[in-house]
């Protein structure tokens, strides 16, 4: 099976003692002619909960552009979900409804990196969804 992606979004919200890794994959990408022309990479900080307001935009984004993503979320994680730079939780399950919805309108072209602790949590709001029949295999 091949994977194919032509846009990087890089989603970083860091405490401020730690370090910038999504930053530093931004400019190591950015400085790399060779990636870069394969596909393009956009980086958002994100310090407070705009999850929604971004989600939103990428959402129109990938409909209305036909991108195919890959999502790469450089932060904290428990069992519990996503912590941003505020000490805000985003619910594993409440991630998950946005990565459906990419994935819908990306048609099954959804890739998902977490660089963060404790992401395997995210499979526990997952098993719900892939037991699931989805819309795009009939």
């Amino acid at each position: 099976m091949d994977y194919f992606f032509n846009k990087l979004y890089i989603i970083q919200s860091l405490r401020p003692d730690d370090m910038r890794t999504g930053e530093l994959l931004f400019d190591n990408l950015h400085d790399n002619g060779e990636a870069h022309e394969m596909f393009d990479i956009e980086i958002q900080i994100l310090k407070i909960r705009r999850f929604d307001k971004y989600f939103e935009i990428l959402r129109y984004e990938i409909a209305a552009e036909e991108i195919m993503p890959l999502i790469q979320l450089e932060m904290h994680g428990d069992e519990t979900g996503i912590q941003l730079s505020s000490h805000e939780i985003m619910y594993w399950t409440e991630l998950i409804e946005y990565f459906k919805d990419f994935n819908i309108i990306s048609r099954n072209n959804l890739i998902v990196s977490l660089a963060l602790c404790n992401g395997g949590y995210i499979l526990s709001a997952l098993e719900h969804h892939i037991t699931q029949e989805h819309p795009l295999l009939h």
